[in-house]
């Protein structure tokens, strides 16, 4: 993959947040509302930012917006510095899934806090769909699934120290 193309109206800004965020540098200086930036060290694909007039783009519901995955060992640290920068966010934790996603600074955070609302009602739902249909199964599911909690909190802190 050559580059990651991100079209924004807020050129400097998200040039300075995902230099930020990732290290990378400019390949080439800024120039007409275009940057490629690169990382340093020849691993990662380029992130190429355009600048486009707001009346160009489209509704956000119409909008197809590009996302970064970034992975880390420290995901608090991460969400935190990245929330520092200027991102806006949301942290959703699931029985056996705990993920963070963090907005690009550009986004508004319109979808606050209907999306994570949406998700929490809907497994909430399911549940309670589960007890009223076969309640001997979904209450030992979700003993099976709360019971990796802990499970998945200890694993996680033996993971931190081993990491030290």
């Amino acid at each position: 993959m050559g580059s990651i193309l991100v079209r924004c109206v807020r050129f400097d800004e998200l040039v300075a947040f995902w230099q930020a965020a990732l290290g990378y540098v400019p390949r080439d200086p800024p120039e007409d509302g275009w940057v490629v930036l690169a990382d340093p060290t020849g691993a990662g694909p380029n992130i190429s930012l355009d600048r486009v007039e707001q009346e160009r783009l489209p509704p956000l519901g119409e909008l197809s917006r590009v996302h970064l995955d970034l992975y880390t060992s420290d995901q608090q640290g991460e969400v935190e510095r990245l929330l520092a920068l200027g991102a806006t966010g949301f942290i959703a934790v699931g029985v056996a899934l705990t993920f963070s996603a963090v907005i690009d600074p550009e986004l508004p955070a319109a979808h606050w806090p209907w999306l994570p609302l949406l998700f929490i009602v809907s497994v909430l739902l399911v549940i309670v769909l589960g007890f009223i249909d076969n309640p001997r199964n979904t209450g030992i599911g979700v003993l099976i699934m709360a019971a990796g909690v802990p499970v998945y909190y200890a694993w996680r802190a033996r993971a931190g120290r081993a990491a030290r």
